[in-house]
């Protein structure tokens, strides 16, 4: 028998869920309110059981894990320890838990120790104004000048964050990396430059931001 929250093993149930993305589930972790974990869709349900995974699941978890992973560890190479941008969600490493190999990534907290909304529910209850558009530009203008590669920028894959030395800013916690089956941009500034230059552009228009 597993018991639960040991130190090499986290137990995770409907408490800790807080919300779903394309691939993956984000729980709260129950041991660090300051982390959250990131478990894959595409082969949870029989994790730790007999059950076969098959081949195209497997493939699919190991390429949408390792696109975010590999594009982290490209990123980090360029800075010194603890100069990467703030405006990229911090990976942590990772835990086994009951619903399979879990990422743990740094919670992003607004003000008052929330979790950071995403642009999307900003959008969505109308809390856009003068200084967010502000933050948001500086964010986009930071984007374009870092040299990360970007597949997917949507208003839900950025949240409105706070710290007490950086103040509001926004945050992109998802969409990073290459895609494509030879990724290309992990070897060419070039293409890593036309990509974010097109996934900027889309959220502008996305967005109706000029």
């Amino acid at each position: 028998m597993i018991r639960k929250n040991r130190l090499d093993y986290i137990y995770l149930n409907e408490s800790h869920f807080l919300f779903e993305g394309q691939q993956r589930l984000v729980y709260k972790h129950p041991l660090n309110a300051d982390y959250l974990i990131k478990i894959s869709k595409l082969v949870m349900n029989k994790w730790g059981s007999v059950d076969y995974i098959s081949y195209r699941n497997r493939y699919r978890f190991l390429k949408y894990f390792l696109i975010e992973l590999r594009e982290h560890a490209r990123l980090r190479l360029q800075y010194t320890p603890g100069q990467v941008p703030y405006i990229f969600q911090k990976i942590i490493g990772f835990t086994d838990t009951n619903l399979g190999m879990g990422l743990i990534v740094q919670t992003e907290k607004d003000k008052y120790g929330h979790y950071a909304p995403t642009c999307e529910s900003l959008l969505k209850n109308s809390l856009i104004n003068e200084m967010i558009l502000q933050h948001l530009e500086e964010f986009l203008q930071h984007l374009l000048e870092s040299d990360i590669c970007i597949y997917d920028l949507t208003p839900s894959n950025i949240v409105y964050s706070y710290t007490t030395e950086i103040g509001h800013h926004f945050v992109l916690i998802d969409g990073f990396g290459d895609k494509r089956f030879i990724p290309l941009s992990f070897y060419s500034k070039r293409i890593r430059r036309y990509q974010r230059n097109k996934a900027i552009n889309k959220f502008r228009n996305e967005i109706q931001l000029s």
